[in-house]
């Protein structure tokens, strides 16, 4: 929420980097804690790294992405954004005019079945 009613690209800076902060020190407790847990050998314990290994990568995408766009200034094309860490199929949808910003959703695929109906399903 801090983010969000933070006035000012200089607080809104200082705020990121501090976020930042927190999620590499996460990562770095992450670490730390698959390393000592390699030897348990438990079923829960294999399953709990696994979704490590998956949800890794996409912490260190979303933080790379937030220094290059929040810290550096530079834009990120919309299909090179992680929008979502737990649905990160998930796409950016411009509506609107140009530079209203986005929505953040799912695309759906549509097929007419006639009489005025739609079907969709979600793509992944």
């Amino acid at each position: 929420m801090t983010i969000q009613f933070t006035r000012g690209r200089p607080d809104r800076v200082q705020v990121y980097r501090e976020l930042i902060a927190i999620a590499r020190a996460t990562l770095t407790y992450l670490k730390q804690a698959t390393e000592r847990l390699v030897a348990a050998g438990s079923p829960l314990i294999a399953l709990w790294q696994a979704q490590v290994c998956h949800y890794r990568p996409l912490i260190e995408q979303i933080i790379a992405q937030t220094e290059r766009r929040v810290l550096a200034g530079d834009p990120v094309p919309a299909d090179e954004k992680l929008v979502s860490l737990f649905e990160p199929h998930a796409n950016i949808i411009v509506k609107g005019t140009h530079g209203e910003g986005g929505t953040h959703g799912r695309r759906m695929p549509l097929r007419r079945l006639g009489a005025g109906k739609l079907s969709g399903s979600r793509s992944k």
